[in-house]
């Protein structure tokens, strides 16, 4: 995983129903640790098709301390609202290919902000995924 993860459009190729794609990613989105240094909060809008997460804001414990400190408001503020979103589509083999990209995002300084907070919560995607199909394949464009 690299640094500008957020920036990529993630194909993955899985062996698995569309539906069992999007459970994935909403709980990778909506999952992880609240004592990490990266939580972040998100509401995810499944549908048909995918799903749409939408930021709210650092989560866990760096959102209580962000909070009680006062620091990181304005890029935080900035960042609230960014969208990832998700589709899939049947491959015709049995297999899903699921699309996800961070469609909408706040930017401060030319940097995307809170970008620290939302690629974890994109690669716990790729990981969630994994443990349905441990044979995914990941290209990134």
């Amino acid at each position: 995983m690299g640094l500008m993860d957020h920036r990529a459009s993630w194909e993955f190729h899985v062996n698995a129903p569309a539906s069992d794609c999007i459970t994935a990613f909403a709980q990778a989105m909506t999952g992880g640790s609240k004592f990490s240094l990266t939580a972040s909060s998100w509401k995810v809008v499944p549908f048909g098709g995918g799903a749409d997460a939408v930021y709210q804001g650092r989560g866990g414990a760096i959102g209580a301390l962000t909070a009680l400190t006062g620091q990181g408001g304005p890029e935080e503020d900035s960042a609230v609202g960014s969208k990832v979103e998700f589709r899939t589509q049947p491959s015709g083999d049995g297999r899903t290919i699921c699309r996800m990209h961070l469609a909408q995002s706040g930017r401060r300084v030319g940097f995307t902000s809170d970008a620290r907070f939302i690629r974890p919560a994109m690669q716990r995607v790729e990981a969630g995924l994994r443990q349905i199909d441990s044979s995914l394949s990941v290209t990134k464009h």
